[in-house]
């Protein structure tokens, strides 16, 4: 009785192992005889399954290109929000310096040309106090620039930082300085529209400030008149950006 009672476990145990093998082995084994003597009852067996399987990995590449799609959207969108503000920030301290130029040369203190290149460089060498809104909005914008704006637009606004923190020690130094700096606003604006998906074929710098300056070919000419009278030789054009 006791051999019975431990004898019946591994019958049943191997009861099962043959049962499952013959349920794995018994289809296999058919699959193969129809594989050799009947292979088009095969393929019309397997291509339901094929297709199905097919069909599952098209859907769900689809469903994450889809998703891939979608978030690069969003994200375009949360970029051109940013940098929308961060241009229209400029413009407003562009319009608010125009303002101010407009008063003081109305006393003689400034002549046109000079007026050109600071209303270019809202953050150029002058002595004006800023406007507090505009520096609290412009902190808080660059915590957004920060976050969403491309390594180009931020590596573009450091240098433009860097730039504006040199102090020029008279008129000419001021107004080559003040050419740079606007250079360097528009660069940013440029790796802007880059990131956005413009190509900026045939458009350069230049032809940015052209668009906020009437005169910046006058002024242009100033400058390299100023600095072919220095030993350093004059300020070269840049190359219009082909990229």
């Amino acid at each position: 009785m006791v051999g019975d009672e431990h004898s019946s476990p591994r019958r049943s145990t191997r009861g099962t192992t043959l049962l499952g093998a013959a349920v794995v082995l018994v289809p296999v084994g058919v699959l193969t005889i129809l594989a050799i003597y009947a292979p088009d009852v095969v393929l019309a067996l397997a291509s339901p399954i094929i297709l199905g399987g097919l069909g599952v990995w098209q859907l769900q590449a689809q469903l994450k290109a889809n998703r891939e799609m979608q978030a690069a959207q969003a994200l375009r969108e949360r970029k051109s929000r940013v940098y929308s503000q961060f241009v229209d920030l400029l413009i407003k301290q562009m319009l608010a310096e125009k303002q101010t130029e407009k008063k003081q040369a109305r006393n003689g203190k400034h002549n046109g040309q000079k007026l050109a290149l600071e209303r270019a460089t809202p953050s150029s060498a002058t002595k004006r106090d800023p406007d507090p809104a505009l520096i609290r909005h412009l902190t808080h914008l660059m915590g957004e620039m920060v976050v969403w704006g491309s390594d180009g637009v931020l590596k573009k606004w450091g240098e433009f930082k860097k730039l504006g923190a040199g102090v020029a020690m008279n008129d000419a130094a001021r107004r080559e300085q003040g050419l740079r700096l606007a250079r360097k606003l528009a660069e940013i604006l440029l790796e802007i529209r880059r990131d956005l998906g413009h190509m900026n074929e045939g458009f350069c710098a230049d032809d940015v400030l052209r668009l906020f300056i009437n005169d910046w070919d006058e002024v242009l000419q100033t400058v390299t008149d100023d600095a072919g009278q220095r030993s350093n030789g004059p300020v070269t054009t840049p190359q219009r950006d082909h990229r």
